[in-house]
């Protein structure tokens, strides 16, 4: 999930009332072309009215053409890859819409997934779906021996407005390594901290590729 939607979620009705409201402008376009100084300044002005709509036109088409192979791309998180079942969980977050399919998915992948950063990747998508009956079961993560578990509850929780903390997402983050071997040292967890938050503070599921 772009981190341009977390902790809440995507929302495709945005999307598609983008694309009405885009339509709805058609006459005031002709009327702003119309209006161009010359014929150069008029094509440019056809142009960009013309990639306005197309860029708009294509997120909706190519969000539904998705939907459409969601229930055969699902099958995926049954896969031998981990990284794989980790991106398909990723993938079911996008689509608030099927929820009522998607939430026992990905409750049954989390509760059986061996790797913490594709389980992690399940517990944040199971929430940006945005059902308020999945808290209980997000919430049992808090208490998680697995780091990766923990992070992932108490980020995911946010969606739901449960700020634990002061709110932010690294003290969301440092809740969740608090339980960690004692042997862990600040340094170690602002190292932890950078992995899974980025150098700019912005938030990020663990992932195979990102070890704690």
């Amino acid at each position: 999930m772009d981190n341009n939607y977390l902790p809440n979620g995507y929302d495709p009705a945005r999307d598609r009332a983008t694309l009405e409201a885009v339509r709805g402008e058609a006459d005031e376009w002709t009327r702003w072309i119309s209006e161009a100084a010359d014929d150069e300044q008029r094509r440019q002005r056809e142009v960009s009215c013309a990639q306005v709509l197309i860029d708009v036109e294509a997120a909706v088409r190519s969000y539904d053409a998705v939907r459409e192979a969601l229930p055969v791309l699902s099958v995926l998180l049954g896969s031998d890859s981990p990284e794989l079942r980790a991106e398909t969980a990723n993938l079911l977050a996008w689509f608030p819409e099927h929820a009522t399919t998607s939430v026992p998915l990905l409750e049954a992948f989390i509760a059986g997934e061996a790797s913490p950063g594709a389980a992690a990747t399940g517990i944040v998508a199971l929430s940006l779906l945005g059902e308020p009956a999945t808290v209980p079961f997000i919430r049992r993560y808090l208490d998680s021996p697995t780091v990766e578990l923990r992070w992932a509850s108490a980020f995911a929780l946010t969606r739901f407005g449960m700020f634990f903390l002061s709110g932010s997402y690294i003290s969301l983050a440092t809740m969740a390594l608090a339980a960690t071997s004692e042997a862990t040292t600040l340094r170690g967890v602002d190292a932890v901290l950078v992995r899974t938050l980025g150098p700019a503070g912005q938030a990020g599921v663990p992932t195979e590729r990102q070890p704690l």
